[in-house]
């Protein structure tokens, strides 16, 4: 199983380390560098006494740091030791098992070495699970070899079929996440310029930073709604993404309050909502000649009720990263690897979500929405909904918080009813997104 990134090879197969004929093979080590069982065993086994000589005059090595030694009898030119975490003992083991991998091929980059094999470092005695380790294994191998150039072949050798069968499942999955990724790329290229609906959410941050590599980011505008509907919060995280990004940035003010339609709140209210924003879009699209408006839906949207669409269709609106099935947990990936601030935000639909259908929006009522779960994040509490149902408060929080927030009860009371609810209730099936519309099904 390979793959190839840039000039570098990377490949994974089931085998014998200690037969691999490369520059370099990387001893999964202990920190006095004594042999010892598993891999290390196998390695000094092979290599013969020679190798514990040299070990013993390195002093040790730290855990995530490398060391390097000639390979003796190996078929290996060298051996670079790197100690793993102990999973369960050691203090970030993520950290740490990320360090041996990257310390590794630094070594071996600073030695002139072209080749390297790496084993399932820590997955042994360590007790590292195999899933998490070739997670953080393959994912810092590929972060490396796309910064550095140098090394021509990066293998992960596996002995054991249950590891080297979940190594490649992992990297069969990456592989098709990077060939999305190559798809949305092709797709934006076309476009030229284009006008990106922008709420500085992850999903349009994610997609105004892959159109502004692809087109430049002098042909990219961002948009940003702004009304009675959207926190002062969101409108600034807004700013200083598209800043961030580099992107033009314009701030344009939507009034869905003065539509009736809106304010009775019927299962339509997205769509008109909608509209209201892409109409101004499209005639700032017009006004620079721009024809493309690009919107963040993903591959995850179109299981949950969106009347909105509607009038994407109808503004002819386009929505790359659904049309190439990304999901918002592969999103989440990438922004990561792209180091896009609020990559682990949670998703913020405006504050209209938070009524039942058929229950009239008021200012006033969006108000209290926003006053009442501003009061529970100061609390502390991140996943926060705040849906209202006339003269009650259903709170949705996450599951894991739900003991945390009875510790708050007092203070909670107090505030809600100075907001204005008489009542105030938990709801016990914890947040979810779109639970307003668990009444239509």
């Amino acid at each position: 199983m390979q793959l190839k990134i840039n000039e570098t090879i990377l490949e994974i197969k089931k085998g014998d380390i200690t037969k691999e004929k490369i520059d370099a093979i990387v001893n999964s080590a202990n920190p006095r560098l004594s042999p010892g069982g598993g891999v290390s065993g196998a390695i000094h086994k092979v290599a013969g006494e020679e190798l514990w000589k040299e070990c013993k005059k390195l002093g040790g090595c730290a855990k995530g740091e490398a060391k390097i030694t000639s390979g003796y009898k190996l078929p290996a030119k060298y051996v670079i030791h790197t100690v793993g975490p102990v999973y369960g003992s050691d203090e970030k083991p993520a950290e740490l098992l990320k360090k041996c991998y990257k310390n590794s091929m630094e070594t071996a980059l600073k030695n002139g070495i072209k080749s390297i094999a790496f084993p399932a470092i820590s997955t042994g005695i360590y007790g590292y699970p195999v899933e998490e380790a070739a997670e953080i294994a393959i994912n810092t191998i590929i972060d490396f070899i796309s910064k550095n150039e140098g090394i021509e072949v990066v293998k992960i050798v596996l002995y054991d079929e249950k590891a080297y069968e979940i190594h490649k499942n992992i990297l069969e999955n990456l592989i098709k996440k990077n060939e999305k990724i190559e798809k949305l790329k092709d797709m934006i290229k076309k476009m030229e310029r284009v006008l990106v609906a922008f709420s500085g959410g992850v999903d349009s941050t994610f997609l105004t930073k892959i159109c502004s590599e692809v087109l430049g980011k002098e042909n990219v505008v961002a948009v940003t709604a702004e009304s009675e509907l959207y926190t002062p919060e969101e409108i600034e995280e807004a700013k200083s993404m598209a800043n961030f990004i580099g992107v033009e940035h314009l701030i344009v003010h939507t009034d869905e309050m003065k539509d009736e339609k809106f304010i009775s709140n019927d299962t339509g209210r997205c769509y008109i909502c909608k509209k209201e924003l892409f109409m101004k879009l499209r005639e700032i699209a017009n006004s620079r000649k721009i024809k493309y408006i690009l919107d963040g839906s993903n591959a995850d949207d179109v299981h949950d009720f969106r009347p909105g669409r509607k009038a994407v269709k109808e503004f002819n609106v386009i929505s790359p990263l659904m049309d190439v099935g990304l999901t918002k947990e592969e999103i989440r990936f990438f922004s990561k690897k792209m180091n896009l601030p609020y990559h682990e935000k949670l998703s913020n639909a405006c504050l209209a979500s938070r009524f039942p259908y058929g229950e009239r929006i008021t200012k006033e009522k969006i108000k209290m929405v926003y006053e009442a779960e501003k009061f529970l994040r100061s609390l502390g509490f991140r996943v926060v909904r705040v849906r209202h149902h006339g003269k009650v408060a259903r709170i949705e929080i996450s599951e894991n918080e739900i003991k945390k927030i009875l510790e708050f009860r007092e203070k909670i009371l107090r505030e809600f009813k100075r907001i204005g609810y008489v009542w105030i209730c938990l709801d016990i099936g914890g947040y979810r997104t779109g639970s307003m519309n668990e009444e239509l099904s």
